[in-house]
């Protein structure tokens, strides 16, 4: 099962653990993507999975047809990452400071629903599939994730700067995976939309940091 579909992602340089295809039992990086058939709707389901959570992102009626989406999601050309030089990205996150601070003092206790307007640094570590974004720069151990030695292989670290308004439900990291957490995170408020959906419609723009 789904043989044909394992030989495609490995052509595609795509990491085992960035796709867990049913049967698949091994660990996972932050925003892998996942098929498994929903049987109380009867269909496949394209999921994203990010800190322990599943979130849809298309269906598909049958096997073939959820092969052929996860192929096709993963194959839309992404635009061009844009090298940024590091002072820059410091300049926009502490532009960006103090609404940071004021959010992680509201969201102790409850979410809060809220638009990222444009020009906001975001990063997130894992795949680039997700819905998790955190403030530019925040540590390891404030995202509640292990250190980078103990992380699965094949994940990554990806920056943005947000160009359009973004719907997220913003909240402070629970401790978790031994880490303390305490720091901001925002997780897409909009049904059916990853950040590569985002970076695709422009409305994320992928950047690299120059050192």
């Amino acid at each position: 099962m789904f043989e044909s579909l394992r030989q495609s992602l490995a052509q595609r340089s795509v990491a085992p653990t960035a796709v867990a295809l049913p049967g698949y039992q091994g660990p996972l990086v932050e925003g892998a993507l996942t098929l498994r058939k929903d049987e109380s709707l009867g269909r496949w389901v394209l999921e994203t999975l990010d800190y322990g959570r599943a979130y849809p992102l298309a269906t598909a009626e049958d096997e073939a047809g959820a092969e052929a989406l996860l192929l096709a999601y993963l194959d839309r050309p992404l635009p061009p990452a844009t090298t940024v030089s590091a002072a820059y990205i410091e300049s926009v996150n502490e532009k960006n400071a103090g609404h940071v601070q004021d959010l992680i003092a509201r969201t102790q206790e409850n979410s809060l629903l809220i638009e990222l307007p444009a020009g906001v640094a975001v990063d997130r570590v894992g795949a680039l599939d997700g819905t998790i974004l955190a403030p530019y720069g925040t540590t390891l151990g404030a995202r509640s994730l292990p250190p980078y030695g103990a992380l699965p292989a094949g994940t990554e670290y990806h920056a943005f700067i947000t160009r359009k308004d973004i719907l997220v439900r913003a909240e402070t990291a629970k401790p978790w995976f031994g880490q303390p957490g305490g720091g901001l995170r925002f997780t897409i408020a909009e049904d059916y939309v990853g950040v590569r959906d985002l970076v695709i419609s422009g409305r994320l723009e992928r950047v690299d940091i120059e050192r």
